[in-house]
Parts: C-alpha cells; structure tokens; sequence
C-alpha cells in the first residue's frame, strides 16, 4: 500500500489488517492516510481513547467500565424483551474488562 500512496498521491489510502498498537499505527501513518484497526478496537476498546489522545491530541478519557454497562441497559432491556438471548449480547461487551486485574473471573458470570 504504501507503493501505491507513493505512485497516486491524489488518492486515499487506508491500511488494515493485524495492527495492534498505536506504535504500529503511528508508524503506518508516516506513509499512507489511515489505519484501521478492527480487531483490536473490538478485543481492547480503551484503546480508542489513547488513539484520540495520541494522533489527535485529544483528551478524552475512556468511560468507566461501570458507566459502559450502566448505559447499555436499556438497549439489554429492549434486546431481551424481543427475545434475544443475553449470551448474544454480552460476548461483545467483554472487551471493556480488558486490562482490569481479575476480570477473567467475571466473564462465565455475565452470561
């Protein structure tokens, strides 16, 4: 990708796939436009937080885990009224604990 930035300027061009920290998205960022980074914002979320602090200057804090749950409550609520299993929900909250000490404890609990 970075060949093809070099040879047509004019355009966008994004790169994807297997980037996990910001040093890696950093350092894509010195030869193309953008980085995305899927997986990792889906497995680690507060990473987001230190993208916005790190390549945009930012200083927006991550929400609390407590204030994370707290606010997807009423979308549960909702969910679970229309017959959605929580499993289906919860599995893709589980991110969040990322980094917190003893939190591979809480996950066969939250379902």
């Amino acid at each position: 990708m970075y060949q093809v930035k070099q040879d047509f300027p004019h355009l966008t061009v994004s790169i994807n796939g297997g980037i996990k920290t910001l040093d890696e998205a950093k350092a894509h960022l010195m030869h193309v436009d953008g980085v995305m980074m899927g997986r990792e914002a889906y497995q680690n979320p507060g990473i987001l937080a230190e993208v916005d602090r790190e390549l945009f200057g930012t200083r927006t804090d991550a929400p609390d885990v407590v204030s994370v749950i707290e606010a997807m409550y009423p979308y549960i609520e909702h969910e679970l009224s229309q017959g959605t299993y929580l499993g289906h929900i919860t599995r893709h909250m589980l991110g969040i604990f990322q980094g917190i000490p003893g939190a591979r404890q809480f996950p066969p609990s939250f379902e």
